[in-house]
Parts: C-alpha cells; structure tokens; sequence
C-alpha cells in the first residue's frame, strides 16, 4: 500500500579505495530507483544530461539539461558528497572509471522514491558510447551529431543570430548542416532548405553565420573528430508577450538518433501505457487532489470510491504509478484479483519492482 512510508533507507556500502574526485570529470550514463525500478515522471527522463566536473576540491561544475556550466562547491565526507545547497549523496562506488551517487533525503521515503546514477568518467564515455551504438560515423573523421555528440557554441547562438538580423520574417524556416572541426570552425555550411525567404536573406544569413566560426566547441571525448550537424532556424513571434510582441528567433540542431536494438526492444516493451496528453499544471494539480482523496478512502475502507479517484487520477495522467499500485490495492481488497493483476502487470511494464513482485506472486499461474 503506497500511502505507508516505510523508513528503509539504509547506508550504502561505499568503495573509495583511496579515490579522489578533485580534477575528474563524471558523466550519468544510467539512473534508475534505488530499488532498480525504473524511473517515471512526467517532466524527468532518466536519459537527461548531468554533468560533473570536479575542478578543485571544493569546486564543481555541473551541466544539465536545462541549466548548463553552474560553478558550485562541494564537500566530500567519508561516503557523503553535498554539492551546492540542493544535491546530496551516498557514495555507493568510486573507483577510477565508475562513481554511483544515491540521492539523499531528508524524509522517509520507499526505495522506489529515491533515484540512483551510475557516471562514468570522461575518458572512458567514447568507448561506452562506441560499445553501444550511439555514435554515428559518416566516415573514418566525421562524426553525425546527436544527443550524445553535440558541438556547443560558445554563448548564446540563437541570441547572436537574432541580434545580426534585423529583417526577420514572420514565419520563415531555414534548415541546413555544417561541419565543427576539433578546432571549432566551420566547414561545408549549406541551406538545404527554406520558406518564406529570398536568396538575399540567404546569402546574409550563411555570411553571419559563418562568423561564428572557432566559437563552437565538440565535447573532449570526440578524440579530433570532425561532427557534422543538421540545424532548424524558425523565425516569427513567439507566444508570450515581454511588454510588447516582439519576433523571435530560434536555433536547435537536429538529433536524429540511430536506434539500437535495446531501445527497439524498450519502445515496443513500453508502448502502453502511454501519457494521456501533456497536461497542464491545474491538470497535475487535480490529479494529485483526486489521488489524495483515494487514499483517505483506500484508508477508510472505502474501496469503490477509492477506486473511483484513482481511475480519475489515471484518466488526467496514465503515468501516475501510485495511483496503480493504490487502485490494485483496492481491487484485491474487494476480491477482484483479476483487475488488480491488470494494474501490477501495468506497473510490470513499467519496471517498477514492486509491481513486478506482486504481479509474480498474485497472477502467474
């Protein structure tokens, strides 16, 4: 029953083995719960991006997804690393190539609520990507630019562009590809396609931004590959208002990704449940009212009106993993073994442990 917290937090067994992480650089190549379920959230994806780079040793510079290059300090005690104000681990291992961190909390909280990642350092991160599939060779130098391998530029690109062209036009697009050598120029610049603009704008456009050439940087584990990337400029007015509509300007470079096999294997292993809609914050708000109001009568005993919100819950978002486990709850509670397996099976789906178990222990025959 998810509405009982538990407390099972135990300490982590931790190898140092004299390991230190000042002048190291740490990459998260998997995170999942501590419990080995599999994380779900509607806004967090295990596959998002962090970053360690240990400078000193109290200075660390961390690069996420959203918020890249924050210069924070750190201690290390014994098997605990706090980083700025907000991050705390368990060591669980560092050894030269391996550090596995276990977020620390300040509540009691299941081990399906609280996540681990597993990093491995920069050095290794080439071969790991290698190993996998996830880099795509052109030929035996240039490099096909994806989530995994991505030229940066130094600044803001889309801020330059829009600051360089002063005749936007509403709803112009421009898609194109170019070439980072390992210093960072730019090579082999090409339009491939365009709406809504002429040669003129083109040919300005190409001249700007070539200038931006030796500004773009390929991450260090590319060992002097060339990378080449797809890139989409939309140009128009954006859809909020900063004292008054004003056009916008946006770049993003295209990360086609090549499947591997174990990502086939996971998209066709996890097609349902998909999420209902991208819902809005009130939607997530009135999903976590009516699973509140299912617990109080999951807790009551009241087991058909438990039901009853968790399905509401489900119906707003369909990747709301307590309101499975609490509706199963009820269903078993009510002898409908059938429609509890349904939602332990769902959860199974998910890889999350807990469900798995009691999917095994209830359901199969």
């Amino acid at each position: 029953m998810r509405y009982l917290f538990i407390p099972l937090f135990l300490l982590a067994y931790c190898i140092v083995q004299g390991q230190s992480l000042a002048s190291k650089t740490w990459i998260k190549i998997k995170a999942e719960r501590k419990d080995g379920s599999r994380i779900v959230q509607r806004f967090y994806s295990e596959n998002a991006k962090l970053e360690y780079h240990f400078l000193t040793n109290d200075t660390v510079l961390v690069n996420e997804y959203l918020i890249p290059n924050q210069k924070l300090s750190y201690t290390l005690e014994n098997n605990t690393l706090h980083i700025g104000k907000f991050q705390h681990y368990t060591i669980e291992t560092l050894t030269d190539n391996s550090l596995v961190l276990v977020e620390m909390s300040d509540k009691d909280l299941n081990d399906d609520k609280i996540n681990r990642y597993f990093f491995i350092s920069e050095d290794r991160y080439f071969d790991w990507l290698n190993s996998r599939n996830f880099i795509n060779y052109i030929n035996d130098s240039v490099l096909v630019a994806n989530q995994y391998v991505m030229p940066q530029y130094d600044g803001n690109i889309s801020k330059y562009l829009y600051d360089n062209i002063n005749d936007l036009f509403d709803k112009a697009n421009l898609k194109g590809s170019f070439v980072v050598t390992p210093k960072g120029n730019i090579t082999d610049f090409l339009i491939l396609e365009s709406e809504h603009v002429s040669d003129k704008f083109i040919d300005k456009f190409t001249k700007i931004f070539l200038n931006t050439s030796g500004k773009w940087v390929l991450p260090i584990w590319c060992n002097g590959y060339y990378c080449i990337a797809k890139f989409y400029v939309g140009f128009g007015s954006i859809n909020f208002t900063i004292k008054n509509n004003f056009n916008s300007l946006s770049f993003k470079i295209i990360t086609d990704q090549t499947q591997t096999l174990s990502q086939t294997q996971t998209q066709t292993q996890f097609q349902t449940p998909r999420p209902v809609k991208v819902s809005s914050p009130n939607d997530l708000k009135l999903a976590a009212e009516n699973f509140n109001k299912g617990t109080q009568f999951l807790i009551n005993g009241n087991y058909e009106k438990a039901i009853a919100n968790f399905s509401a819950t489900l119906k707003i978002d369909s990747l709301y993993i307590d309101a499975y486990y609490n509706r199963a709850t009820a269903f078993y509670k009510l002898g409908n073994k059938a429609a509890a397996c349904v939602d332990w099976k769902t959860l199974t789906q998910l890889e999350q442990k807990e469900g798995e178990k009691l999917y095994i222990e209830n359901c199969k025959e």
